[in-house]
């Protein structure tokens, strides 16, 4: 039943692939604000992202690799730059793991962009590793 209360949007990735995302209809209003005031903030109306660069010319969006590591600089964090949004998507993996979470691999893979050959080579735990010891 969760089709019927959670809004789907697909996020454009590398390889012109796509990624679902479910949203929540809390989210489904935050993103509908940002929509209402494109305008006011002075995004191009060609401009298709959601999250846009508020800059009247131009076509593109935040880059948000680039927006965590401004952030990160601006925190002042003693091992700040171990914060990354390819560790960040590994953390993810790893933690989904480490949960036992029994999601199918692939949908996994998925979720996170990755083609499912670079999941299993690089986010996967060896069987081996028990953190429980």
């Amino acid at each position: 039943m969760l089709c019927l209360r959670l809004s789907r949007v697909e996020i454009r990735r590398k390889k012109a692939k796509t990624v679902a995302v479910l949203l929540t209809p809390d989210m489904q209003r935050c993103n509908d604000v940002l929509l209402m005031h494109r305008d006011d903030a002075e995004v191009n109306p060609n401009n298709i992202f959601v999250f846009a660069r508020a800059n009247g010319e131009c076509l593109n969006s935040i880059r948000m690799s680039d927006t965590l590591r401004k952030f990160r600089s601006t925190l002042n964090l003693s091992a700040g730059e171990g914060l990354t949004s390819t560790r960040l998507r590994k953390h993810v993996a790893t933690v989904s793991q480490v949960l036992n979470l029994r999601l199918d691999l692939e949908v996994m893979a998925d979720f996170l962009g990755h083609d499912i050959d670079v999941h299993r080579s690089f986010y996967r735990l060896p069987q081996s590793t028990n953190l429980c010891d």
